[in-house]
């Protein structure tokens, strides 16, 4: 059955954007992430899961998918393809949750998918093309174990929360998107928009018009998106955490630290952090995955090790080192982000970094982290 994660949700005072990764998979990454605190593999599961029910529920056809079952089937089990409607809506009867798409605008709204009776309720955000996940949080910096995750059901008065976060995140966009005004040519005879003479010289000579054609073109203003998320990736190599990104402290990757071993840097990590507790660190060793873990330290009254705070970054750092230095592919993936700095987006702002606008907020402690092991990995 499923369970309210972390704090109990009247504590919630906001709610704040969660970034999912953007590889087609963000509708599955973020239902995933809430329903199951799980994201990267549980992707093709969910594509997987969305399949077997359309092939078995008669009261899903052609009309509603735009093709018959078999083609749809296939269609949505490729990762190329996005979710959407359709897929919220079997996902709310999967995880028997109502889920609350919240659509980004100036005066966000929201949507509901599922019925009465459900177990709990999510809420994810949708930009016009791309989804993330909303968590309830009391203060914007709390890490994921501090997190709301799944809210009672039926309780629209987390709806406010969730459309201010909408709010919130779309004046956010808009700094972000700065729209320019730039000159350019347009092509008479076949509309295309050129950015001077020089290229409109060049497109005639390439191109074949009709007999007509007079290589006439007007100067006309196109609206330009400012390149600041492009000029981010060419600065940065940006990771998620996920347990597919070998980058990232979920990634299942066997290590031995002092003699031990551990399924994640993350299992480690918690390991220590609740080291006085050998029944907790126990059960901590023998989760499946870093989700799994992180689901078992929100729900327990366990104490940390004394002096966790002040010790919580070298830990963090060791486990990460034997990390790397014991897997091929970590390090192949550590080594081919170049001499870029490092950044986690939306794992917290310890871990990791939150952009908002062209303000990158964050210690960025795995990423600084990260950038000091590849120096190391390279001297080897």
């Amino acid at each position: 059955s499923l369970k309210m994660i972390a704090n109990a949700p009247e504590e919630a005072k906001m709610m704040v954007r969660r970034r999912m990764a953007k590889d087609n998979n963000c509708l599955f990454h973020s239902v995933g992430y809430l329903a199951e605190g799980r994201q990267g593999s549980i992707c093709s599961e969910l594509r997987a899961a969305v399949a077997e029910h359309v092939a078995h529920d008669p009261a899903i056809d052609e009309v509603l998918l735009g093709t018959n079952v078999q083609e749809y089937c296939q269609w949505i089990k490729n990762e190329m393809n996005w979710g959407g409607e359709t897929e919220i809506y079997i996902l709310a009867k999967k995880y028997n949750l109502e889920i609350i798409v919240v659509m980004m605008a100036e005066k966000s709204t929201v949507l509901t998918y599922g019925g009465e009776n459900r177990a709990g309720r999510i809420y994810i955000l949708y930009t016009g093309q791309h989804y993330d996940a909303l968590v309830g949080v009391k203060e914007e910096d709390d890490l994921p174990e501090a997190e709301t995750r799944i809210f009672p059901a039926g309780e629209e008065k987390f709806d406010e929360l969730a459309i201010k976060a909408g709010d919130f995140c779309y004046q956010e966009e808009l700094k972000r998107k700065s729209v320019q005004l730039k000159k350019m040519l347009k092509c008479l005879g076949c509309n295309a928009i050129l950015r001077d003479t020089e290229e409109f010289q060049k497109h005639c000579n390439e191109v074949e018009h009709d007999d007509d054609f007079m290589y006439e073109c007007d100067e006309v203003e196109v609206e330009c998106q400012s390149a600041n998320e492009d000029e981010m990736t060419e600065k940065y190599h940006i990771f998620y955490n996920t347990d597919s990104d070998p980058l990232s402290n979920y990634f299942l990757c066997e290590l031995n630290v002092d003699g031990q071993t551990y399924k994640s840097v993350e299992h480690y990590i918690q390991c220590v952090r609740y080291a006085p507790h050998v029944g907790l660190v126990n059960t901590i060793q023998n989760a499946k995955d870093a989700f799994e873990v992180l689901d078992i330290v929100a729900q327990t009254e366990c104490g940390e090790v004394s002096g966790w705070d002040n010790m919580k970054q070298s830990v963090t750092m060791k486990g990460m080192r034997a990390k790397f230095m014991q897997n091929d592919q970590a390090r192949e993936a550590l080594l081919k982000s170049g001499k870029k700095d490092i950044l986690l987006v939306g794992g917290g702002t310890w871990n990791g970094v939150q952009v908002e606008g062209e303000e990158i907020i964050g210690r960025n402690v795995v990423g600084r982290a990260l950038k000091d092991l590849r120096e190391e990995v390279e001297k080897r």
